[in-house]
């Protein structure tokens, strides 16, 4: 998995590859130190994520409890047709910003 922060309010993380039990914990230091700004929002773009597994939802509803924790609304943009279709069976489209 590949993230690039783009910074900024919304505060933007990219990411590319696999989201699986291998790059969730490189997420979870990306989330981290992203809410260390205090952004108003937090937005993961996966447009190029072609794998969501089980420990990558956990991350992402992780994610979502951190930025909650801290004031920040989060929320999942640009999300590659995979990652919506795992969200949506998951019961968790309501991550979807778009």
């Amino acid at each position: 998995m590949q993230i690039h922060d783009q910074g900024g309010d919304p505060r933007t993380l990219n990411l590319a590859g696999r989201l699986d039990s291998e790059s969730a914990p490189l997420l979870e230091a990306a989330v981290v130190k992203a809410l260390e700004a205090a952004p108003k929002e937090l937005r993961l773009e996966m447009e190029s994520v072609d794998y969501l597994s089980s420990a990558g939802l956990r991350e992402l509803v992780r994610a979502h409890k951190l930025a909650a924790a801290k004031a920040a609304r989060f929320g999942v943009a640009r999300a590659s047709d995979r990652v919506r279709s795992v969200l949506r069976v998951a019961g968790l489209a309501h991550l979807l910003l778009d």
